[in-house]
């Protein structure tokens, strides 16, 4: 007794929410009951299968997530979209090159569509299995019997997405971001006040860390979440990245700490800021979890506001009685707060956003909103019709493997050999190396649960009453087991099942057993040969050449975006093709890293790696956009020029080693990838005989620079006092920020040594 408690809390951990066992349970009722509605129908006694599979994939393949109006509306379209595919399907089916030809276009369309994710990757599998059963399995005149079929069925399994047990899966991400939110909020409390200890901040910080590390695990690779091609759901995924880097900021710590002079002062103006800032990330916890109204951010402009002029009147009393650098070093603490404060506004108005809120009215030009651009549906979708893209090369691979598979089913006469077009859909991945093992264990659960299927038809035999009670339970199982399980246990159980409900609809017969396991086999290795035979190598290669070519376009957008802020060459258009240029690399670099850790690759594979550097190129990107804004709060004091002469050469200087480094870094990460082949390249990697990087001596240079000119006579032309030094000094410290990022990457890449090879299992539930 006490072995089944700790074997259901073991279970009750890894299903936290309830959402495979509310999957389970709606499926094992609504699919016999689907059987007794479609039996009791003249109609559409002859296509019932149709419909039961219809409540079969939309339950378990695709529970759609979200408010209920939005689940509702998903599961009504995934319905209608299904009705011209069962009815085209089942008039081209009748011969093998107009199936063949329906299953090629359509699994194209919905691979490509799939780049869009949320809804539509969500319906991908049920649309698929919807186009196999028309080309393979309508009887002849049945067109319209199975429409109606499929319309019945997927009408009782929206009714029971709705009524049973709902479980929207956004609703998870949005409560998570909220306890971060919150956790931020009183981190930036305790790292602004007085009286805190290490030992707290550390304990708060841990804690954070965890909440991250759990919004990244249903976050990253995750195929169903939404794309961002909408203002919500970009708002929503910005969300999700400015929470690793608030807590950054938090613990960023690159100098001495503060010297003994004025520290009360300095304590004060720091407070103001950080009270306004902590005070808007517990509202925007609030806001994101439905218990007050937006968070307004035109707090924070105006708090930011006042601090700088607080600091630039500092600045001013003191700069003849103590030396620049001690001068500077009192700025430079202050940075951490800077960028919370910017992060925070920015989270803010993404929070209002992704509530579909009305945000408070406020104008503040120095936030950098073409973050949270709308870049809409048709320029994503666009930007990955390309032969190197993954998204497209997996959709021509399913396709011409499902085509194929098609023209197999029709062509061999098989009973049921739509299994064969199932088995081919079930093991297909991303590459040679991720099918070879998924069709491994694919067979393998196949045949356990085909030989526990022969052993039920031995004893039971032909008396439907056994198989009507069997079918709940084998069907919670099928629901239940994947993503619970190994895809050995997931396979057997939907084996299993199948076997058993087509027992219960036909006469119990071992042969159809032995049509399953020979139909799977067959479509396993049509898939393990197409996969084999396009791009074996798979996504995984393309993960590391995409993330070099957007850390190279992001760190050239940081060094145009420097060049602008100091009247260079870039101007406004120039340095806005930049930024798109920035922002499509690194979109596309993010579909690669997605679908990257969607393959679920083995242990050994450092994913921490991947997602710094992920990470890391969109924190580039962000400080791009971040530079810039300085001179516009420059001419707002009256003066246009934001960057003083003496300072321009070193600021690019800066600019430009940063980026090398970052470079860098990102080859050394990619080289490691294709270092397995070499064991002496791979040696010099664990063993960091490669030359190592090193601190970035012109940021040592531009803060001299700095100090010198803060000691200097003022040429400043603008109202009240002088803002540069800071806004320069804290634009120097997101430079260093970075470039510590980069080697303290390179030195854990030099370390780690990384041997990754694609592999593993699908991270959605597949058929088989």
């Amino acid at each position: 007794m006490r072995w089944l408690r700790s074997q259901i809390a073991a279970l009750a951990r890894r299903d936290p929410n309830r959402v495979a066992l509310r999957r389970a349970g709606r499926a094992g009722i609504a699919v016999p009951l689907s059987i007794v509605v479609l039996e009791s129908i003249p109609y559409c006694q002859q296509t019932a299968l149709f419909g039961v599979f219809a409540v079969l994939a939309l339950l378990i393949f695709s529970d759609f997530g979200g408010p209920r109006w939005q689940r509702l509306s998903a599961y009504l379209a995934t319905v209608t979209v299904g009705i011209p595919i069962m009815i085209v399907g089942s008039l081209t089916g009748a011969t093998i090159a107009g199936s063949m030809i329906t299953m090629f276009v359509v699994a194209m369309i919905l691979g490509m569509l799939a780049v869009l994710r949320g809804p539509i990757a969500s319906a991908q599998t049920t649309l698929l299995l919807a186009t196999v059963l028309s080309v393979t399995s309508t009887p002849p005149g049945a067109t319209w019997p199975a429409t109606v079929s499929w319309i019945v069925g997927g009408l009782l399994a929206t009714a029971a997405a709705m009524l049973m047990w709902p479980a929207p899966s956004s609703e998870s991400l949005v409560r998570r971001l909220a306890v971060i939110y919150r956790r931020c909020g009183t981190l930036v409390t305790q790292r602004w006040s007085e009286g805190c200890t290490a030992e707290q901040l550390s304990h708060s910080c841990s804690l954070l860390d965890d909440d991250i590390a759990d919004l990244h695990g249903i976050y990253d690779g995750n195929l169903q979440r939404p794309a961002g091609v909408t203002s919500d759901d970009r708002a929503l995924a910005e969300l999700v990245e400015l929470a690793s880097r608030l807590r950054t900021y938090q613990v960023w710590n690159d100098l001495e700490g503060p010297k003994d002079f004025s520290v009360d002062t300095l304590n004060r103006i720091n407070l103001d800021l950080a009270q306004a800032t902590a005070s808007q990330l517990q509202s925007i916890g609030a806001h994101l979890s439905g218990e007050a109204a937006v968070p307004d951010a035109s707090v924070i402009v105006t708090a930011r506001q006042r601090h700088l002029d607080a600091m630039a009147a500092w600045l001013q009393r003191h700069q003849r009685e103590h030396p620049g650098s001690d001068l500077r070093t009192h700025i430079d603490d202050a940075f951490p707060l800077r960028a919370t404060s910017v992060t925070t506004e920015l989270a803010a108005v993404s929070a209002t956003l992704a509530t579909r809120s009305k945000p408070p009215e406020f104008d503040d030009p120095a936030l950098p909103t073409g973050y949270l651009e709308n870049r809409g549906w048709w320029v994503k979708l666009r930007s990955q019709t390309t032969l190197d893209s993954p998204w497209f090369r997996n959709a021509l691979r399913a396709a011409i493997a499902l085509s194929i598979s098609v023209g197999i089913a029709s062509w061999s006469g098989l009973d049921h050999s739509f299994w064969i077009v199932l088995g081919t859909l079930s093991a297909l991945r991303f590459d040679a190396l991720g099918t070879g093992r998924t069709v491994a264990k694919a067979l393998l659960g196949t045949a356990i649960g085909v030989a526990l299927a022969i052993g039920l038809i031995l004893l039971l035999g032909p008396h439907d009453i056994y198989w009507a009670i069997l079918l709940p339970f084998t069907i919670f199982i099928a629901a239940y087991t994947p993503g619970m399980f190994s895809l050995v246990t997931g396979q057997a159980g939907f084996s299993l099942a199948v076997l058993v409900l087509f027992s219960l609809i036909y006469p119990a017969d071992v042969r159809n057993a032995e049509f399953r396991i020979l139909d799977v086999a067959i479509g396993l290795t049509i898939s393990f040969v197409v996969a084999f035979v396009l791009w074996p190598r798979g996504v995984v290669a393309t993960l590391y050449r995409r993330m070099s070519e957007a850390m190279d376009a992001a760190t050239d957008y940081l060094v145009a975006s420097v060049d602008y802020l100091c009247g260079g060459a870039v101007d406004g258009a120039l340095l806005k093709r930049f930024a798109q240029a920035s922002n499509a690399a690194i979109d596309r670099a993010q579909e690669a890293y997605d679908l990257s850790v969607a393959q679920r690759p083995p242990k050994g594979v450092p994913l921490q790696l991947w997602s710094r550097v992920s990470n890391g190129t969109r924190h580039v990107d962000f400080a791009a956009h971040i530079y810039p804004t300085v001179s516009w709060v420059v001419r707002t004091r009256g003066d246009g020029r934001a960057v003083p002469p003496s300072l321009v050469g070193p600021l690019l200087d800066a600019a430009n080693e940063v980026r090398d480094h970052l470079r860098e870094t990102t080859r050394a990460w990619r080289e490691s990838r294709y270092a397995s082949d070499d064991p002496l390249t791979m040696a010099e990697i664990r063993t960091g005989s490669r030359p190592a990087i090193s601190r970035s001596p012109h940021i040592e240079s531009l803060r001299h620079a700095i100090d010198v000119f803060i000691n200097a006579p003022s040429d400043w032309r603008g109202d009240g006092p002088d803002p540069r030094p800071a806004l320069i000094a804290w634009i120097t410290d997101w430079s260093a920020l970075i470039d510590w990022n980069s080697i303290k990457l390179r030195e854990d890449i030099l370390a780690e040594g990384t041997d990754e090879a694609s592999a593993g299992e699908p991270s959605a539930v597949s058929p088989g």
